[in-house]
């Protein structure tokens, strides 16, 4: 990477790389919605936040799969079963939900950003307004995808 990219890089905030179309829902979500959303959306994962916009954590479709094949909870009835009852796994989006450690703010540095991503060993980060208002995501992958453009 020349020199010139490398500071143009450094001056970048977190603002000019995050997602900003988010796939969101309530912490009173359903799990069937969960699922049916992770499915319909094809993503990996779903932010919770209140009605007023405040993070208040994550689903993902990892950590579905963890508490599905929990011993405490294993048995082919319980998962493939045509009449599996997801409550059984949990009811809503607040039973499923872990928190978030860490986040970033929208004037935070690129390299800041990446810091922290790294130190968190993690794909992405919420990114957060003043007031913690859920404003946006910044992917690992986006950074990776500019830095070696």
């Amino acid at each position: 990477m020349n020199e010139e990219k490398l500071e143009w890089i450094k001056k970048m905030k977190v603002k000019d790389f995050m997602e900003e179309a988010l796939n969101t829902v309530r912490p009173e979500e359903s799990i069937e919605r969960v699922l049916d959303i992770l499915q319909e959306k094809k993503v990996k994962i779903l932010l919770v936040t209140d009605e007023r916009g405040y993070l208040k954590g994550k689903i993902k479709e990892t950590d579905l799969m963890k508490l599905f094949m929990s011993k405490k909870h294993i048995s082919t009835t319980n998962i493939f079963g045509t009449t599996a009852d997801l409550s059984y796994f949990a009811k809503n989006a607040r039973d499923m939900m872990k928190k978030y450690k860490t986040t970033l703010k929208p004037d935070n540095s690129v390299p800041h950003a990446a810091k922290k991503i790294v130190d968190s060993q993690v794909n992405s980060l919420p990114v957060v307004s003043k007031n913690d208002r859920l404003v946006g995501v910044l992917h690992a992958e986006d950074l990776i995808k500019e830095v070696t453009r």
